[in-house]
């Protein structure tokens, strides 16, 4: 079908003075608006003869609905510069028009919606500022509407910072049941922001208040859900499983409980089920949600790119591929193939290639999205660079490496401006010119680069790791290990032209092996124990400052400056709170000082005839398919650690070890494991009597003391203590004394 044009309306009517030519614009734009509704377009000649005409008759209220009606026209032919304009001319028009307050929201809302699009959050901010303090509309209900759907979109975007200045001040001054969906809105943000507990208080708030009425089974099932989602956040998966099928229960035993409640009901609880590895449940959630958001395409794309990640977690990148193709054409649907959330699509298609090992698809999607992002004028827009990066990576794994080079320079200036330095995203740019430097031989370069990495990783695991949920740690950790899996790569090579670098690769040990294991939980029980009420508030009160600079760690400069919100400030106030808690609780003070530890304080420990040894596995790098094992060494009087390199990693774990189990299986004297695993760490650890063993790999099913040296005719045992330990930090704890029950 094609839009209908209007010709036949000027026949019909007739092309007359007065009257009829006011009756003629009516029409026109009438005819515009069901060509809009029915075929998604219409004629920009046939609006302006209406807006011509209104404007003749000096009717500025049928102009600003003419102007409204362009500007849509305008969007649907993705000419986003002109709509603006028109809905800009709409609001002067209209400005000084009392009793019109639905078209002055409209009009209001569909600039927002459009700078928000476009990613002009700052102008979007200026604008929503000047419809407040000028009272474009006059409307308390349509003003507060505005700003409600406004928070929404902003929300939507992921701008969660500016929800809060607008949302926190309608919480305060609302009644039920208009609070309602204030509360609603403002605990999505609060979680999100990891704000857990102010998210709790308002969802249990909605639970009381719903408790209080009637022939609310719907709502009361989709704030169970909702719970739910928070006590996943909070680590209490059993309560959150409970309040999950409790709320879906609800919702699918209460008669005509609306599609757009029982589908992101089952997307929730889908991911939760995600989260605990629970794969085949959640594909079953993820179908039920699917079926429900049939008339949300919306709804229907977020669906279908969580069952996207899914298979990818599973290693099914071709079937991640079909569905990332099948949002890309929901997105086509939506916005058409020149919009940004196309290009956004077009990249999340192109990383599912890079999965699937096929990067010339993946370059070649990146660079379609690449030009649609020119087109809009979004080179300086924080997504125009994450395709940037991806493009980056794609070329210096075919070995394009100097162009690849040129486009991380360009990222690295862009992301430094645009998010800062301690933001996650620039550092794992910074990570991957490491790699890509050590590619091109340009050693000298990649240590500087991979120096600042780790830097900037061990000022935010120390600054918040410890207080995040231990989902949160697990999905930080799982994005950082791949960049220090990289430094163990490069250190170990790096070796053999400077040493000195095994001080480092030590000290990096020594920080990160048991990084997961390092939890503030126990300080938290011991001090939740003391009952000392005023350290309790304290210690919550710095944990959430913490958690809450994690989240601002990973937005914009842009988004943190309209915020208001001064990383610095927070820092200082975080840090007066801990000197704080230091005062007040020696075991928080033991904590803190038990993060900065180096390898001379281990050598300190050790005696004349003693060792300590962290052996590390290590998946090559730029070898792929290779593993190496590296032993870092540390012996009484030395200037640096020494470090031993086994290249046979593959072997060792597969044909050699086997070779160890059936010694023992058998029950054969094995003269061979010996030289296999341990005698090139042994010539190095020489005569000492004593060694400590933080293993890694496939050591960690060695039993090191019971191999046999066929060349002595003596087990290592018969020579050599060996104290295997988690992490030879272990020597810094201070020795308990035994004590014997007589």
């Amino acid at each position: 079908p094609t839009c209908v044009n209007v010709s036949s309306l000027t026949n019909l009517l007739g092309y007359t003075q007065g009257r009829n030519e006011e009756i003629l614009a009516e029409a026109i734009m009438l005819n515009s608006r069901l060509n809009l509704e029915l075929y998604g377009n219409s004629f920009i000649d046939s609006i302006n003869i209406s807006l011509n005409i209104f404007i003749k008759l000096a009717n500025p209220e049928k102009e600003g609905e003419a102007l409204l009606v362009r500007a849509k026209i305008y969007l649907a032919q993705r000419e986003n510069d002109k709509a603006i304009t028109s809905l800009i001319n709409a609001i002067e028009r209209v400005n000084s028009l009392d009793n019109i307050f639905h078209l002055k929201y409209s009009i209001a809302l569909d600039l927002l919606i459009i700078r928000l699009q476009l990613d002009q959050l700052k102008e979007a901010d200026e604008d929503y500022k000047g419809f407040v303090e000028s009272r474009f509309i006059s409307s308390e209900e349509y003003m507060s509407k505005l700003s409600y759907n406004y928070a929404l979109l902003l929300q939507i975007n992921g701008y969660n910072l500016e929800v809060l200045g607008i949302i926190e001040p309608m919480v305060a001054n609302a009644e039920y049941p208009l609070l309602f969906s204030y509360q609603q809105l403002l605990a999505k943000i609060y979680l999100d922001l990891g704000q857990t507990k102010k998210s709790l208080k308002l969802y249990n708030q909605i639970d009381q208040y719903l408790g209080t009425t009637s022939d609310n089974a719907v709502l009361k099932g989709e704030n169970m859900t909702q719970l739910g989602r928070v006590n996943v956040v909070l680590g209490e998966f059993s309560t959150a499983e409970t309040l999950y099928l409790r709320g879906i229960e609800l919702l699918e035993n209460t008669e005509n409980t609306p599609s757009r409640i029982m589908a992101p009901a089952y997307n929730s609880y889908a991911i939760y089920l995600q989260t605990i590895g629970n794969y085949n449940k959640a594909k079953s959630y993820y179908s039920k949600a699917r079926f429900f958001a049939k008339s949300n395409i919306n709804l229907q794309i977020d669906i279908i790119q969580n069952l996207a990640t899914l298979s990818q977690h599973e290693g099914l990148f071709s079937d991640a591929i079909i569905l990332l193709n099948e949002a890309l054409k929901g997105y086509k649907e939506l916005y058409g193939d020149l919009h940004p959330y196309y290009a956004t699509a077009l990249q999340n298609l192109a990383i599912a290639y890079i999965k699937n090992k096929d990067p010339q698809q993946a370059k070649n999607l990146l660079e379609q999205a690449i030009r649609i992002d020119k087109r809009n004028g979004l080179e300086n827009n924080i997504s125009y660079t994450n395709k940037l990066h991806n493009l980056a990576v794609v070329l210096q794994d075919t070995d394009n490496l100097t162009k690849a080079h040129e486009l991380f320079i360009t990222v690295l200036k862009n992301r430094s401006r645009l998010l800062g330095e301690n933001h996650p995203d620039y550092m794992y740019s910074l990570y991957n010119m490491a790699v890509l430097l050590q590619k091109m031989g340009l050693n000298e370069e990649a240590r500087e680069h991979f120096k600042k990495v780790i830097k900037q990783y061990d000022f935010q695991i120390k600054s918040f790791f410890p207080y995040l949920s231990e989902q949160e740690k697990s999905k930080y950790y799982s994005k950082i290990k791949e960049a220090f899996t990289a430094f163990q790569d490069f250190a170990v090579e790096y070796s053999a032209i400077d040493p000195s670098i095994n001080a480092d690769l030590y000290n990096f040990q020594l920080t990160h092996k048991a990084i997961l294991l390092n939890s503030s939980k126990s300080i938290k029980s011991i001090i939740a124990r003391s009952n000392d009420q005023e350290l309790m508030a304290m210690y919550d009160q710095w944990a959430e400052m913490k958690t809450s600079l994690a989240k601002y760690y990973g937005m914009s400069q842009k988004e943190l400056s309209l915020a208001g919100i001064e990383i610095e400030h927070l820092v200082a106030n975080a840090n007066i709170l801990e000197k704080k808690l230091s005062l007040k609780s020696e075991l928080f003070n033991d904590n803190l000082a038990s993060q900065k530890k180096t390898w001379e304080e281990i050598q300190g420990k050790l005696k004349a005839n003693e060792a300590a040894i962290e052996i590390i596995r290590i998946k090559k790098n730029i070898a792929n398919d290779s593993t190496w094992y590296a032993a870092l060494i540390v012996l009484p009087g030395e200037s640096l650690p020494k470090l031993v390199v086994l290249k046979n990693g593959n072997e060792l774990e597969s044909r050699l070890f086997k070779l160890y189990i059936n010694s023992i299986k058998f029950k054969r004297k094995d003269g061979q494991s010996f030289n296999n695993f341990w005698l090139p760490i042994s010539k190095v650890v020489g005569t000492a009597e004593r060694v400590f063993v933080s293993s890694d790999g496939i050591y960690n099913k060695i039993n090191i003391s019971t191999l046999y040296n066929s060349g002595t005719d003596q087990y290592v045992l018969d020579q050599t203590i060996v104290h295997n330990v988690t992490n030879t930090l272990e020597l810094l704890e201070p020795v308990q004394p035994l004590i014997i029950d007589n």
